[in-house]
C-alpha cells in the first residue's frame, strides 16, 4: 500500500533541516585583546563651547584588557594643560577604566619646580563629562608658575603650597563647584597694576614692591564662580584684606581693607589719613573700598575714598604723565 505524506500548506515554507552536529574537535575563531600599549598620544576634553578643559600631550598607556572590557595600568604624560594656562609635566599614575569610568587613585605630577599629587575620577560617556579632582602643591615656584602660565601683568615671587579640589561636569563650568586654599612663603609682589596706581596715588612706595611676610587665600567654587572667602596679603607696614566673588566670566566683586601702619599714616597729608578709619585697639589705621574690573584689568574706588573725586583726577593725570 502506497501513502503519501502531504506537502507543505500553500504560502509555508517547508521545514529547514536541521543542522549536522559540530564535530567535537572543531573550535569557533575568537580574538582576544588582552594589551593595550599607546606611545605618545594626545587627548583634549573640551567645554560645551568648545573652549578647552584640559590637553594631554606625549601620553604613554600600558595596561592589561579584562574579558569584561575593562583596561588597568600605568600612564604617564609628558605635559597636561589646565584650561588655557597652567601646565603639569611629568605625570604618572596608575588607571583603572571599567563600565565607562576612568579612576585615577593616585598621581604625582610637577608644577613650575613644584610637587603635585591627587587623584582624578571621570565618566567620559555620561552627559556633560562628570568628573571630580583632588590636588595638593607644595613648593611651587610663584614666578615659573606665572611666566609659564603668560602672566606678564604681574611679577611676583615666593613659595606656594595649597590644595584645589573640583567636581561637576567638565562640559558645563556652571555645574562644577569646589574648594582650595593657597598660602605663599618668603613671597614679593611687584608690578601689580591695582597695587602700583594705589600706591602713586598715596605716595606709598612700598606698595610698588611688596614684600609679604604673609600671603594666603581660602576660596570656593560654586556654579563655576569663584567665592573668596579670605585674601590676606600681609607685610611689616601695610595689609589688605578682600572678600568676595570672581564671576565664571573673570569679572570681580570683591570687599577689601587696606590697613597702613603709622610708620606709613606719618607720610601721608592730613586730610588723607583723616580719610582712614583707626583700627580698635591699635595705633594702625584702616580704609574700607571695593575692587571691580576683571582679573586681567582690576578697578577700584580706593583713591577716590582716600583722597576725593576731584583729587583723584588730578592724581591720576598725574600718575599718567609719569608712565609716558
Amino acid at each position: 500500500e502506497l501513502v503519501s505524506e502531504p506537502g507543505p500548506k500553500p504560502g509555508r515554507a517547508a521545514p529547514a533541516s536541521p543542522r549536522p552536529a559540530r564535530a567535537p574537535d572543531e573550535k569557533s575563531f575568537q580574538v582576544e585583546v588582552r594589551k593595550l600599549r599607546i606611545a605618545d598620544g594626545q587627548f583634549a576634553f573640551l567645554n560645551e563651547d568648545g573652549s578647552s578643559f584640559a590637553r594631554l600631550r606625549g601620553v604613554n598607556i600600558a595596561g592589561d584588557v579584562s574579558k569584561e572590557g575593562g583596561v588597568s595600568g600605568e600612564a604617564a604624560t609628558e605635559e597636561l594643560i589646565l584650561g588655557q594656562n597652567y601646565t603639569l609635566t611629568e605625570l604618572k599614575a596608575p588607571f583603572a577604566y571599567a563600565q565607562e569610568s576612568l579612576e585615577i587613585p593616585s598621581l604625582t605630577a610637577r608644577m613650575a619646580d613644584g610637587t603635585v599629587r591627587g587623584n582624578f575620577s571621570i565618566e567620559p560617556e555620561e552627559k556633560g563629562t562628570p568628573f571630580e579632582i583632588k590636588l595638593d602643591f607644595e613648593d611651587v615656584n610663584v614666578a615659573k608658575l606665572l611666566a609659564d602660565a603668560g602672566v606678564t601683568a604681574v611679577q611676583a615671587s615666593g613659595t606656594m603650597n595649597g590644595f584645589f579640589e573640583l567636581g561637576g561636569k567638565a562640559r558645563r563650568r556652571k555645574d562644577m563647584s569646589g574648594r582650595g586654599s593657597i598660602s605663599v612663603q618668603n613671597g614679593l609682589i611687584e608690578q601689580y597694576p591695582l597695587l602700583q596706581v594705589i600706591g602713586r596715588a598715596l605716595r606709598v612706595a612700598e606698595l610698588d614692591q611688596m614684600k609679604l611676610s604673609t600671603a594666603e587665600a581660602r576660596y570656593t567654587i560654586e556654579r563655576g564662580n569663584i567665592l573668596v572667602e579670605s585674601l590676606v596679603l600681609n607685610s611689616q607696614n601695610i595689609q589688605l584684606d578682600a572678600k568676595g566673588k570672581i564671576q565664571r566670566d573673570n569679572d570681580l566683586d570683591l570687599a577689601a581693607r587696606l590697613t597702613l601702619s603709622p610708620s606709613i599714616t606719618r607720610q601721608l597729608p592730613e586730610f588723607i589719613e583723616n580719610n582712614f578709619s583707626p583700627v580698635e585697639g591699635s595705633d594702625r589705621r584702616y580704609l574700607d573700598f571695593e575692587i571691580r574690573g576683571t582679573v586681567e584689568n582690576p578697578k577700584t574706588n580706593l583713591v577716590e575714598l582716600a583722597i576725593g573725586r576731584q583729587l583723584k583726577e588730578e592724581a591720576m593725570d598725574f600718575i599718567k604723565q609719569l608712565w609716558k
